[in-house]
């Protein structure tokens, strides 16, 4: 009954903070004794960790947390409409934005108009070019805006354009006052998503500061890279085993903050990981070559570090042979790591390999099992899951042992 009590004192709390943050002061009281309602209730009747039953609000109220994933994206674009507040998702280079909101598409089934980056437009690429007409003087935009319905049109590089162009785009995130969507005398399709994308400003950056006004409308969301969101990504599109365990291992080098002497030198970012390994896998480079390759797509550092730690692994087991079980599972860890990888990449690729690895997986450490291979399942699409038999329906009736030894950990994951 205390923790009832407790609990609807915090509840009224966290609900003035949602309509007012800063009305929070009378409610103090009720939000401390509700925090530590919650901390009793998940420590002594659950093994969940203290704060998963705080209101999402107040986490992000309290911590300030308003930070997005990059593997978020897609799921966030499902809920927008034609209508909606336009986003612009603000993350430095090289994260994935572009690659996540074309993902969001195509799971929405729109088509993606292809925008050049508005770092290279004029204000009459943005506008149109003024065509005399009898009585009249008529707009007409290059060919790229000219786009049909059930589009999803992403305008990237925002704040590099000059305020030229981003003033005169403002017909096309926001509709006039007849309700359409205009780039000089087009008028762009009712059902038409725009979705926007800027880097981080900052001194020496080409990027600049959006206007106020343009502040004011779009709705601001800052993006991140994130290891848990990259390494089932990248499995699944098939980045080579060994930088994927390296940045398993070693998930600060993902994504670190770039330089801030704006130098020429490169740095690593989750895209310039997986041209890595375009760089193993078809140019099929090795030795110094590879060196070099690396320092110039990574930065010396990073790329030091991965050659480094690709050197001392030494010939990595074939993983036919350990989902057949003519091999076994490596126990090193950087080696088991990357077996781990390259086995579920032949098991997304091969049908017939699936029974194989639900058999010889009862044996394998579970984090490598569930924590890497069954998080990497889940992020693709649900209908190559049941072309390859991967379905959590298939697996409960066919291989009933592996469910039972891993279910535990699959809800876990599904509900963290």
């Amino acid at each position: 009954m205390l923790f009832l009590f407790l609990g609807m004192v915090y509840n009224r709390g966290v609900g003035k903070a949602r309509e007012a943050p800063y009305a929070l002061t009378p409610y103090v009281l009720g939000y401390g004794l509700g925090f530590l309602s919650d901390f009793a209730h998940t420590r002594i009747f659950s093994n969940r960790p203290v704060g998963d039953n705080i209101h999402p609000y107040t986490i992000g109220y309290i911590k300030g947390v308003y930070n997005m994933k990059v593997g978020q994206i897609p799921d966030f674009l499902a809920h927008l409409t034609p209508k909606s507040p336009v986003p612009i998702f603000k993350g430095t280079t090289g994260i994935g934005k572009t690659m996540a909101v074309k993902l969001g598409a195509q799971r929405l089934g729109r088509k993606m108009a292809a925008i050049p980056p508005l770092s290279t437009m004029l204000p009459e690429d943005a506008n149109g070019v003024p065509i005399p007409q009898i009585e009249t003087v008529k707009f007409m935009p290059p060919d790229f805006w000219r786009v049909g319905k059930n589009t999803l049109m992403f305008l990237d590089e925002f704040n590099l354009a000059t305020p030229d162009v981003m003033s005169t785009l403002c017909s096309v995130l926001w509709p006039l006052a007849d309700g359409t969507r205009r780039v000089g005398s087009f008028a762009l399709p009712e059902d038409l998503l725009v979705v926007a994308a800027a880097m981080p400003s900052s001194p020496g950056s080409p990027s600049r500061p959006l206007p106020d006004f343009l502040r004011s409308r779009f709705r601001m969301i800052n993006i991140e890279a994130h290891v848990d969101d990259w390494i089932p990504w990248a499995i699944g599109a098939g980045v080579e085993s060994t930088i994927v365990s390296f940045i398993k291992q070693r998930p600060e080098l993902l994504a670190p903050k770039p330089p801030e002497d704006h130098s020429d030198m490169s740095f690593p970012t989750p895209r310039a990981w997986a041209r890595l390994s375009f760089v193993i896998m078809v140019e099929k480079q090795t030795g110094w070559m590879l060196s070099e390759s690396a320092s110039g797509m990574v930065g010396a550092g990073a790329a030091g570090e991965y050659i480094t730690y690709r050197q001392n692994m030494n010939v990595l087991p074939d993983p036919i042979k350990v989902l057949e079980g003519e091999i076994k599972f490596p126990k090193r860890a950087d080696i088991a790591c990357a077996t781990a990888v390259s086995c579920i990449q032949a098991v997304l690729n091969d049908a017939e390999l699936v029974p194989h690895w639900l058999e010889q997986s009862l044996e394998w450490p579970a984090d490598y099992v569930i924590g890497l291979q069954f998080t990497a399942i889940a992020r693709v699409d649900s209908q190559k899951r049941v072309d390859l038999g991967l379905d959590l329906p298939n697996i409960t009736a066919k291989y009933p042992k592996w469910l039972k030894k891993y279910s535990q950990m699959i809800h876990n994951i599904q509900t963290s």
